[in-house]
């Protein structure tokens, strides 16, 4: 597949401004939805988009598939790798599309989710999938995070993402 790829970038610097430009031009400041995994099975993620997106209910639907390797990162919580980062972003303007739109990206995930190794909680649909959070983490970073929370928190009284102590 990155053999093929239309356009490889390789190790390039950036700086912050460009990576906001860049980020801004593909994805607007519009309504969207979004849910990734990381995988090593980009043929299968792409064949269930090949089969789904044609009935997306987004006009502005964007599929993205990174080859990234499996780098050495150091500890740290958000700690899930491997060969792909593949997601999909469903963009609309109108508030009253909401539910479709979400309900959508949850039934295509629903498809995608098993041929993941876990997904990156920044652009993961936290509401859809709160089972899968701590899929987000390595075991280790998921243990290690609940013994700071029970060391600095005792009490809980900071909560967790939806609001539960």
């Amino acid at each position: 597949i990155v053999r093929r790829a239309y356009r490889r970038h390789l190790n390039q610097a950036k700086t912050i401004a460009q990576l906001y430009q860049e980020e801004e031009r593909g994805f607007s400041q519009r309504r969207w939805g979004a849910d990734n995994v990381f995988t090593r099975r980009p043929v299968e993620f792409a064949r269930v988009l090949r089969n789904r997106m044609p009935a997306s209910p987004a006009r502005d639907a964007q599929a993205v598939l990174l080859f990234k390797g499996r780098p050495q990162l150091p500890a740290a919580a958000c700690s899930v790798v491997d060969d792909f980062y593949a997601a999909f972003y469903a963009i609309w303007d109108d508030q009253s599309d909401d539910a479709v739109m979400m309900d959508y990206v949850h039934s295509l995930y629903a498809d995608v989710v098993p041929l993941g190794s876990g997904s990156n909680i920044n652009e993961m649909n936290q509401e859809g999938r709160r089972n899968d959070i701590p899929t987000c983490y390595s075991p280790e970073s998921w243990a290690t995070l609940a013994r700071l929370r029970a060391k600095w928190d005792p009490q809980q009284v900071f909560h967790d993402f939806f609001g539960r102590s």
